[in-house]
């Protein structure tokens, strides 16, 4: 895992260091990303109780542009996750909050060179690192909040989605959908996995 990690991390930082004119020719592209996680926790060892919750993402990335129709793309992002479990007296959270580095390869799909959208899909691994795990019980009466003990520190998964690019000046403006899940479980203890549906928005400065 810690291999993963520090290969992603390597991988962003050489991209960042190519000459500028490399970069000024649009090869390598800068941009930042934010919106919502409908993530969830999910497993043979979890109740089926627990339910969607709902939290930030919110980050950067580096496009390096392959070709027209091809891109490598690493991403960092806050990125906050869990579940939750609603009684009628009690609710009950798993805040999870992590960085999360995807390395996505992205596809662009064939359009007229004149068009200002370019529609895209992209598929990738993710390494999570661990910021903080919280369980929260909220009553009528208050809020309590311990650790949640027993977890990983880090979460390996992939990351599958889609999105649109508009073209507005020498930016873009970009638009995606993903998901992304776990390969393992995410528990030293228990078996489940992280689960999360992500609605981002962003923009691209060159």
């Amino acid at each position: 895992m810690k291999k993963n990690i520090v290969g992603m991390i390597a991988l962003v930082i050489l991209l960042c260091a190519l000459p500028a004119s490399v970069r000024a020719d649009g090869l390598i592209r800068f941009g930042i990303k934010g919106g919502v996680n409908f993530a969830n926790l999910v497993g043979p060892d979890l109740d089926s109780n627990w339910k969607t919750k709902t939290g930030l993402a919110a980050g950067g990335f580096v496009s390096f542009q392959i070709n027209r129709l091809l891109a490598i793309q690493p991403e960092f992002f806050y990125s906050q996750k869990g579940s939750t479990w609603k009684d009628p007296d009690v609710t009950y959270k798993v805040n999870l909050t992590f960085v999360d580095i995807p390395l996505l390869v992205k596809f662009f799909i064939p359009v007229s060179a004149q068009s200002a959208l370019r529609p895209n899909v992209f598929v990738g691994p993710y390494a999570g690192i661990k910021m903080s795990a919280k369980l929260t019980m909220e009553t009528a009466e208050g809020r309590d909040e311990t650790d949640f003990e027993d977890l990983k520190k880090t979460d390996l998964g992939l990351v599958v989605g889609g999105g649109i690019d508009f073209a507005v000046g020498k930016g873009k403006i970009l638009l995606d959908v993903r998901y992304s899940f776990g390969f393992s479980s995410f528990s030293n203890i228990e078996d489940f996995k992280n689960k999360v549906f992500t609605v981002l928005a962003g923009y691209s400065f060159n």
